[in-house]
């Protein structure tokens, strides 16, 4: 995570979502879910939207991205939601991050509403 791109990046979602980093280190996954969903879990859902979002990584379409660890990064999301990435490459970054959080979300709140 020490790669500029990808910190930038990490800096651009914190901005974006407007989460307050508390000190702890996440992994990106839930960081990813937490800019989403900034007061817990329980809380409704925030996307990222292009009105709270600065010019940056989070605007470029995933096939114009030009450093190697964010379209790597990408790549393994997809895996997470098992969709190849070719599905994705005319998204915008911050379009595919709503979705790749959709996608890990809603098996947790289908398993909620199980008695």
């Amino acid at each position: 995570m020490a790669e500029e791109d990808l910190s930038q990046l990490l800096q651009e979602l914190t901005d974006a979502s407007g989460v307050e980093p508390h000190g702890l280190p996440l992994h990106f996954l839930p960081f990813l879910i937490f800019c989403q969903h900034p007061m817990g879990a329980s809380s409704p859902r925030v996307p990222l939207h292009p009105r709270q979002i600065r010019p940056g990584y989070l605007e470029t379409r995933l096939e114009k991205l030009g450093s190697t660890s964010i379209p790597k990064l990408c790549e393994e999301l997809a895996a997470v939601i098992r969709e190849p990435l070719e599905m994705h490459v005319n998204r915008k970054l911050m379009t595919f991050f709503n979705h790749v959080v959709r996608q890990t979300d809603a098996p947790s709140k289908r398993a909620k509403r199980r008695p």
